[in-house]
């Protein structure tokens, strides 16, 4: 009997034990005067988010120029042939510069092996070496293009242009592989090159952008490391700025403070012309929040993705950056849209500053159209452009048509100009096309041809044939078989009016396209899709027939996150094995809680974009953040950043200085900081001292899971 006793005691023990342990480790539960919902309050962080100023991504028109370049590369050549040393080799790599300005690689490779500088002068040697690294870092070939630039960088009587490029490609390539602190150092140097005014703005507008994607604790690991004196200006101006917003100070004032540190510093000449007005706009317009009302459907069938939302959004919580940590209240609306409001109504009855969610269209237009929104809202969800909303309310989310407009972007950028496409027939295929279909005509491009084909059958050669001109190639064949009264020796050729692919698939649809799209002789054509065709998670031996198709994707999935790996690390230690916490709508979730101190400044200032871990995003006239994502290929089935096509998830193809071509030209010189209307408060001459103005991965892919809305 007491051995019975003792049993029963003991189990008595060990249920109030894991009792006690469940009320320390899962949040308080808080029933809201409303029923049904369940409210969860937990103390978050404030993350620190990132903003930077560029040149809005709207879009090219085609290029025309290609035709009178390749006339001066053949005039270059001729001089070249008929000049002697050094003049030879000068005229040969200024022609390898208009090569690389058209995106003619493989010849520009061809003619750099053909110049021999060798017996020449050490620019020369500089200047074909640097090409060389252009060559390696638009063929993915990093570690040769870091030997090379590395090389460059430290040699002695260079050309101020020359080591500036070579900073540049540098700071380049060090985004390429998630080093943005690094990069931003990288164009630090660059800035002792610059002599014109516009440059030396629009690449300090590019120092401040990425030291504000860098964390802090970084950014004081950095700056206790750091000897240079304009090094370390830089670091402490981004740490002064950060702490003013965390200790909710007047970002103002921590400017001053810094001038008095650092009076000659070069960022006190006409940054601060520029920061002042946003950074005090920002914190008279939209404080950061101290209670967040959470609002998600997570006792729905869209529990997962409400769940995973929650998830990273709490999670946040252990990559702690700043002293402010606001208080979380989740509120459950259920299986009901039309509830959004209540539980709206009820968080600021109960304090909310601040409200993130609905989650999905429905609820959200729901929210908007019969509640007044009296407090900043972010909604997860992007609805059209004709539903009215309130100044303080914004939008996030994961909108396919999105993605769909940056491949219309980025082929116009890479100078293509006629397209056949290819989409699954199903409601979310169609959304997909015509949303390409649109942005790409916009920008002057053409269609050859629109196919849609079944995803639930494999053989797709008849659509593939038939828009790639396989089939009239071959009746050509018959007709002049029977004209002859002869069998003829015959290849079918593809169509050689068109200059890429554009394919909507999913993983398993794409590994079976593609292959056929190389018989079919389409495999010298570029293939562009968006992040369906990538399932998250590596899969060398069967994305080894997705070879050669650029795609769109998160830095997060990518693992080029605008963050640490401490901090990734933090995220995802709680449960590490968590295909949710490596999802694309968990790094969603990241970003709508690190993104909410900087609404404000992102509407007021639509040149200014926020780096996140799922895409770089700006804000457009209606208040929806519009998504940027990083470009990725698949190298040997492994998908691999394209540091060709990315700075931080924009691109183009136009210089920030005269609006044409340059050769070779950086990303980072082409989209960051656009803006040469210099700030009226400023001096003019540009060397008087600032004064503050008087201005007071699973096995589904992550992106289909289900979400309320679409």
């Amino acid at each position: 009997m007491q051995s019975l006793y003792r049993r029963q005691l003991r189990h008595i023990v060990t249920a109030l034990a894991l009792l006690w342990l469940a009320a320390c480790t899962a949040p308080v539960i808080v029933q809201p005067k409303i029923p049904p919902p369940a409210s969860t309050t937990a103390a978050v962080p404030v993350l620190r988010p990132s903003t930077r100023q560029v040149q809005p991504v709207t879009g090219n028109k085609l290029s025309t120029s290609g035709i009178t370049q390749q006339r001066s590369v053949s005039e270059l050549l001729q001089r070249a042939a008929t000049a002697a040393a050094p003049r030879q080799q000068q005229l040969q790599l200024k022609a390898v510069g208009l090569l690389l300005q058209n995106q003619q690689q493989k010849q520009a490779a061809r003619l750099l092996a053909r110049i021999d500088t060798s017996r020449t002068t050490t620019v020369l040697r500089a200047q074909k070496q640097l090409f060389v690294a252009e060559i390696a870092l638009g063929t993915k070939r990093l570690r040769r293009a870091t030997n090379l630039l590395g090389s460059i960088t430290t040699l002695r009587g260079l050309p101020p242009e020359l080591l500036g490029r070579a900073y540049l490609l540098q700071s380049q390539l060090h985004i390429a592989q998630g080093a943005i602190l690094a990069a931003a150092i990288d164009l630090i140097h660059r800035s002792t090159t610059l002599s014109d005014p516009a440059q030396t703005r629009n690449n300090e507008q590019q120092i401040w952008q990425l030291l504000s994607s860098v964390t802090v604790s970084e950014l004081q690991q950095a700056r206790e490391q750091e000897k240079s004196s304009l090094v370390a200006g830089w670091l402490d101006l981004s740490l002064a700025q950060l702490n003013a917003l965390a200790q909710s100070r007047s970002p103002v004032t921590a400017l001053r403070d810094w001038q008095a540190r650092y009076p000659n510093h070069p960022a006190a000449r006409q940054l601060l012309f520029d920061l002042a007005p946003t950074l005090a706009q920002r914190a008279n317009n939209l404080q950061p929040p101290r209670k967040i009302a959470l609002l998600l459907p997570l006792s729905s069938r869209y529990a997962r993705p409400a769940k995973i939302i929650q998830e990273s959004i709490l999670d946040a919580n252990q990559a702690q950056f700043v002293s402010a940590t606001p208080q979380i209240t989740v509120y459950d609306i259920g299986d009901d849209p039309t509830l959004a409001g209540l539980y709206y109504r009820q968080a600021i009855q109960q304090g909310a500053d601040w409200v993130i969610g609905p989650l999905g269209k429905e609820a959200a237009r729901d929210l908007v159209t019969s509640t007044e929104l009296s407090i900043p809202t972010l909604l997860l969800a992007v609805l059209p452009a004709t539903v009215p909303t309130t100044y303080n309310t914004f939008q996030i989310g994961l909108p396919p048509e999105q993605e769909a407009q940056r491949l219309a972007e980025r082929a116009a950028r890479d100078h293509l100009r006629k397209a056949v496409a290819f989409y699954p027939n199903t409601a979310r295929g169609k959304r997909l096309v015509q949303a390409w279909q649109q942005q790409w005509q916009q920008l002057g491009g053409k269609i050859a041809g629109v196919a849609a084909y079944d995803p639930k059958i494999s053989d797709q050669s008849r659509i593939l044939k038939k828009y790639l001109g396989i089939y009239a190639s071959e009746l050509r064949m018959r007709r002049l078989q029977t004209a002859l009264r002869s069998r003829l020796k015959f290849q079918p050729r593809r169509r050689q009016d068109i200059d890429h692919i554009v394919l909507f698939a999913d993983a398993a649809s794409g590994r079976l396209i593609k292959p056929q799209l190389n018989f079919y002789q389409a495999i010298d054509l570029p293939v562009y899709s968006t992040s369906d065709i990538y399932s998250g998670q590596p899969d060398k031996i069967r994305d080894t027939d997705l070879n050669g198709i650029h795609f769109t994707d998160m830095p997060w999935v990518l693992n080029q996150q605008g963050i640490s790996a401490a901090t990734r690390s933090q995220l995802l230690q709680s449960n590490p094995l968590s295909a949710d916490r490596r999802s694309r709508l968990y790094a969603l979730g990241i970003d709508a809680y690190r993104i909410l101190s900087h609404l404000g400044y992102l509407r007021d200032r639509p040149d200014s974009v926020y780096v996140g871990v799922s895409a770089t995003m700006r804000m457009d006239a209606t208040r929806r953040l519009q998504r940027y994502p990083l470009w990725a290929v698949f190298v040997n089935g492994l998908a691999v950043v394209d540091p060709a096509k990315n700075i931080l998830g924009i691109s183009t193809a136009t210089s920030a200085d005269n609006g044409q071509p340059q050769p070779g030209a950086s990303i980072h010189e082409i989209d960051i900081g656009k803006n040469n209307d210099y700030n009226p408060n400023r001096p003019a001459g540009g060397t008087d001292r600032w004064q503050p103005p008087a201005v007071p991965g699973v096995t589904d892919s992550p992106s289909q899971l289900p979400i309320p809305g679409g």
